[in-house]
């Protein structure tokens, strides 16, 4: 659009060979600038669409953990329980036979 305000076709009938010459190359130079800048915004949103997709990847296995972690102190917290009533009840039976000693110990010192 640019080079055609440039150059009209009476121009180019004109010109010598070097112009001419020198006309094909800015074209080709605009064209290949064009080209490259083209293909980098087209390797950034393949990159962007990637990091998009390996961003909502790891938001699921944050998302999956978080459930993990939920299942992991529930089951952690049921075997804590477990252990604190086979604690409360090894507790409680040494509970019972210090005091079975201690009658028998102040039955002992009564009698004696």
């Amino acid at each position: 659009m640019v080079l055609a305000k440039l150059v009209d076709s009476h121009t180019i009938e004109n010109m010598n060979e070097e112009q001419f010459d020198d006309l094909k190359q800015f074209i080709t130079s605009t064209v290949s600038q064009s080209e490259t800048r083209l293909k980098q915004e087209l390797a950034s949103k393949a990159e962007l669409r990637a990091l998009q997709t390996e961003f909502r990847t790891l938001q699921e296995e944050v998302r999956d953990g978080f459930a993990g972690v939920g299942e992991a102190i529930e089951a952690s917290a049921v075997g804590m329980d477990r252990r604190l009533n086979k604690f409360d009840s090894v507790v409680h039976r040494h509970t019972t036979e210090l005091e079975d000693h201690e009658r028998r110990l102040t039955g002992l010192e009564h009698a004696a």
